[in-house]
């Protein structure tokens, strides 16, 4: 997931508050043995990406 920077994205009233952010999406993406990777988008450019890299299954 990526975001441009500009923002104008509203969430909804039920995601606001008492979650664990990039946090609890690292452990939760590690307990299935992948990996998070979460900061400013690549190029200097304005915005935010999360990347999840899972691997294949056997």
């Amino acid at each position: 997931m990526t975001d441009d920077g500009h923002g104008g994205t509203r969430f909804p009233e039920a995601a606001h508050g008492g979650g664990f952010g990039i946090v609890g999406l690292t452990e939760r993406v590690t307990a299935l043995g992948g990996e998070l990777h979460a900061g400013p988008r690549a190029g200097g450019g304005a915005g935010w990406q999360v990347r999840a890299v899972f691997p294949a299954g056997k």
